[in-house]
């Protein structure tokens, strides 16, 4: 109930204006310091009293705590008077039972103790003499229930012996051990148990040995606290004095063990923490003493009664009240009309935060020519509202544009994709989009530097923004890729659009004084054809582009088996690792013969796959995705482990045949990869002579440096190196002669239309000129038929291989075949 009506009030002042709100609160302020004049009235006039009261009942506490250190101090001199009884000495010594009982006896009686005892140095029970009724029931029913099991495990004599109420001797021992533990650190001891509800002091004291004092047993005695110290305290203070017990693990309320009040007033426990408490329609003063005690706590209040006092100034009370009415109606008129003067200003303020929260950030606020802080206010809310729309307008540029470019960014491509996606399903022109990447931009950056990769992409930014020219957006979509969106373009529009793009960039451009060459791959998706959303169509185009990086196709439009081969490729290189590891990678040679001189032979290494469901596969489905991936080093690494063991094998043989090894151009760029095929020809006892490395011209040409680097270190092992593919790239003689090579092979597709175009031919001529003249060798790759291998003979080959020779065929058919050759082959 009280929850819903604090709630409806929150509810009532959240409604109200701010003039009624500062009205109500300064009224409401100047209410709470009139009625804490009226309290501290009161209380000056009560102030005297409390502390007369306070200073009473202190004084009394004092009292208690001396009666109960004096009997303390009575029960220890009793007990070290018990330990220096030369017989109870002796007979302690004797171990004499019936001696040391009756000595506790006499000294318990003589004293008044409820509870004597002896015990050894090490705290073991040998005599004791209780002598009231209420411990006794305390230690055998409540303290020690296990002493009816102890009793099954003493002698006939023992038990007769002992007191009849004793069934664990161990038990007072226990006791003692609580008193020594919780008792002072010198040589006697107090401490203050409970026996059930019943509060006892208890005393130990050591019996000390007269030829050596040394401690040869200790005295216990026990006292029952009685009411006679609370009618000492009463009679002599005027202060009541109640005790309460509270045990241990006791769930039940603490427990009234005596009062000097006329009747039982346990009740009064309940409020003890109060400054005050009422009893029988009478108000008294308390105070709540706490004393630690084995077995729980002892709580005693003290009670002193609290005399009427009349209040002569009521008079003087109803005139201030009726003054302070008449003040306060004068103070709400006087704070109304001061509170409108700042509420006003402020309502201004409110309309232009509220224009602020809906995003209009040209609204200004009308002048303000005030020195007061509203008008400060208002003028430092215009200053900001105007700081907030340049900052609004920055945001938006920074979340729609590339900071390095300047050119738009992902996220605002996306969306203009999105949004001419819904134009053109409402019928505008088609649309199509284009993602572009640079091709080699990685090794850029590594080479030259990320500051010189972004000026590259800075300016790569400029050459495109200039092919595209306007009504199209260009956008850098991250790292070296951008996208272009084309509207009112087909696809076929797109795509020339493209390849004119791709020519421009590829005219090069100087950064820093330095030419760099310039080469991108591209991937064209139309819309909606190829994808109904942003994203989708985005996605696509980037598909094609990386398929137009893989075939080195420039430019190449989006086909759904460009998805399906993605899936395909990551599934195949998969399987291709767990090939090589079940063995399924096939060495297969194909031979190469001379054309002039004695009879020899060398041969190619070409490698296949032997799959357990798909057959042979060809190297020409894995090989572009290895080189892709990076897998390609370690297909590099088993064709020169398998050549050079089959090398191995044909020495026991009396067999030999040199093998070429092909060597992709992560190959060639691994600074550790002369060292590899070093320790492998070590480890298989192959002469370097038996293998050579058959490279791409595109391969030295990715870094010329780094190639050149590896190559001298393949040369200084003694392997014979060889330019492979020679036509297909961008290099020269004039820079092959550089080189560490010894032989040219001149590609296939040369050789094959040798005999057909006259064209081939003369390349293929003159090839064999220039070569010859720099000291290589040359082999002619792609012999299919005896003309052509005629003609190559007359114009001073030095090598032929092709399927007119030999096909490919498993490494282990190479000898047999060799042997079957005429001798004048």
């Amino acid at each position: 109930m009280a929850s819903h009506v604090n709630l409806a009030l929150l509810s009532w002042w959240q409604r109200q204006r701010l003039t009624t709100r500062l009205v109500f609160s300064s009224v409401s302020l100047v209410l709470a310091l009139l009625l804490l004049l009226f309290a501290l009235v009161q209380g000056l006039i009560s102030q005297q009293a409390d502390r007369q009261w306070a200073h009473e009942l202190h004084a009394a506490e004092r009292v208690w705590r001396s009666l109960l250190a004096q009997e303390s101090s009575r029960l220890l001199d009793s007990a070290a008077l018990l330990a220096s009884n030369h017989e109870l000495r002796r007979a302690l010594g004797r171990k004499d039972l019936d001696q040391m009982e009756t000595a506790l006896a006499l000294e318990g009686e003589r004293i008044g103790a409820q509870i004597t005892a002896v015990l050894d140095t090490d705290l073991q029970l040998q005599a004791t003499k209780p002598l009231d009724a209420v411990f006794l029931l305390w230690l055998k029913h409540t303290a020690y229930p296990q002493m009816a099991r102890a009793q099954n495990n003493r002698t006939p004599a023992d038990a007769a012996r002992a007191s009849p109420w004793i069934d664990d001797p161990d038990a007072l021992s226990q006791l003692l051990r609580a008193v020594a533990e919780h008792g002072t650190r010198d040589r006697s001891r107090s401490v203050l148990a409970l026996l059930g509800d019943a509060p006892y002091q208890f005393v130990v004291a050591p019996v000390l040995d007269q030829e050596n004092n040394r401690i040869q047993g200790w005295v216990l005695m026990g006292f029952a606290l009685a009411q006679s110290l609370a009618d000492q305290m009463h009679t002599n203070l005027d202060v009541h004095v109640l005790l309460f017990a509270d045990a241990a693990h006791n769930p039940n309320p603490p427990t009234l063990v005596f009062s000097t009040l006329a009747t039982p007033a346990s009740g009064l426990m309940l409020e003890a923490d109060a400054a005050y408490a009422t009893y029988v329609g009478k108000r008294y003063a308390q105070r709540k003493l706490r004393l630690p005690a084995l077995g729980g706590e002892l709580h005693t209040v003290l009670l002193r009664s609290v005399a009427d006092a009349e209040l002569p100034f009521v008079q003087l009370q109803l005139w201030l009240g009726g003054l302070s009415l008449l003040g306060l109606a004068l103070f709400a008129w006087a704070s109304a009309r001061s509170v409108r003067r700042i509420t006003a200003p402020l309502a201004t303020l409110q309309q232009a935060a509220l224009a602020l929260e809906q995003g209009r950030f040209d609204a200004p606020l009308p002048p303000s020519a005030g020195f007061d802080e509203v008008s400060q206010l208002s003028r430092g809310f215009d200053a900001m509202r105007q700081s907030l729309a340049e900052q609004q307008g920055e945001i938006r540029r920074l979340a729609y544009r590339d900071r390095l470019t300047g050119l738009p960014n992902r996220q605002r491509f996306v969306e203009a994709v999105e949004l001419a996606l819904g134009q053109q399903r409402a019928g505008q022109p088609p649309l199509s989009v284009l993602s572009l990447n640079l091709d080699r931009f990685k090794h850029v950056n590594e080479v030259m530097g990320y500051a010189f990769g972004d000026e590259l992409l800075r300016a790569v930014a400029q050459r495109l923004s200039e092919a595209v020219g306007k009504g199209h957006l260009l956008a850098r979509l991250g790292g070296d890729e951008f996208g272009l969106l084309l509207t009112g373009s087909s696809a076929d529009q797109a795509l020339t659009q493209a390849r004119l793009i791709l020519a421009q960039l590829a005219a090069g451009m100087v950064l820093g004084g330095q030419r760099v060459d310039v080469r991108a791959s591209a991937g064209l998706a139309e819309g909606p054809r190829d994808g109904s959303d942003a994203e989708a169509l985005i996605n696509h185009a980037e598909m094609a582009m990386r398929q137009a990086k893989r075939r080195t196709a420039g430019v190449l439009c989006f086909v759904p088996e460009h998805d399906r081969s993605q899936v395909a490729d990551l599934s195949l290189l998969g399987a291709m690792r767990d090939g090589m590891v079940r063995g399924e990678l096939r060495l297969y040679l194909q031979p190469k013969l001379p054309l002039h001189g004695k009879r020899a032979l060398s041969a190619e290494a070409l490698l296949r796959w032997q799959h357990p469901t798909e057959g042979l596969i060809a190297p020409a489905r894995f090989i572009p995705f290895a080189e892709q991936t990076g897998f390609i080093t370690e297909l590099t690494t088993w064709v020169i482990e398998a050549a050079a063991q089959a090398c191995a094998q044909w020495k026991h043989l009396g067999f030999a045949c040199p093998i070429a090894v092909n060597v992709s151009t992560r190959d060639l760029l691994d600074p550790a990869f002369a060292e590899r095929v070093a320790a492998c020809l070590r480890r298989h006892g192959v002469d370097s002579s038996q293998i050579s490395l058959e490279i791409t011209e595109s391969a030295l040409m990715e870094d010329p440096a780094r190639a050149l680097a590896t190559l001298q270190q393949l040369a200084a092992l003694g392997l014979e190196l060889a330019i492979d593919d020679y036509g297909t790239g961008y290099s020269s003689l004039t820079y092959l002669k550089q080189l560490p090579v010894q032989t040219l092979k001149i590609d296939q597709s040369f050789i094959a239309q040798m005999a057909s175009d006259s064209r081939d031919a003369a390349i293929v001529q003159s090839s064999l000129e220039l070569a010859h003249q720099l000291g290589l060798l040359v082999v002619a790759e792609g012999v299919e038929d005896a003309a052509t291998l005629q003609r190559l003979q007359a114009w001073g080959c030095d090598w032929a291989q092709g399927y007119h020779i030999a096909k490919p065929m498993p490494w282990e058919q190479l000898a047999p075949w060799w042997a079957k050759q005429p001798q004048g082959t």
